[in-house]
This record gives C-alpha cells, structure tokens and sequence, in this order.
C-alpha cells in the first residue's frame, strides 16, 4: 500500500490507476496481481523516494460464525473478547 508524502504524485497515480485501485487519503490499496506493475510506474516517473510502502493485512469473514472460530482458533481462552 503506497502512503503518498507529495499530492502531486497521488494525483498522478490516481490518474494512471484510479479505477483499478482503492484510495483512503494519501494511501492507495494495491492488489498483489498489480505490485509489479505500480513499482514500474513508481520507478519510472522518479516517485521511489517520496512514496513510502506500507504493508496491510486484512481478513474478511462470511459471517459471524466464521468471525467466532477464528477468534477461537487464534486466541487462547484466557484471552478471548
């Protein structure tokens, strides 16, 4: 996830991947199918110094039950919420 410092450079990438990319403020939500083809664009128009990488993890549940058994599986029981 690409943290933007110049608006400058997020207004050039959100015209090259606006459509293709989720943005919140001065980060941009990058797919792992399009990394590659972001560092190209990042290397190319000279941003690389002024853009710094973030790493984000998320998890997405069906439903409740799924959100439950996660959480049974991951914390142990004197921990659970």
């Amino acid at each position: 996830m690409p943290d933007f410092a110049e608006d400058t450079d997020l207004l050039h990438f959100i015209f090259a991947f606006g459509e293709e990319v989720d943005f919140a403020d001065a980060f941009a939500f990058v797919r792992p199918s399009r990394q590659d083809q972001v560092k190209g664009f990042l290397a190319a128009n000279e941003m690389g110094s002024r853009v710094t990488r973030q790493e984000l993890l998320a998890i997405a549940f069906w439903d409740r039950d799924d959100k439950v058994a996660f959480d049974e599986e991951s914390y142990p029981s004197s921990l659970q919420p």
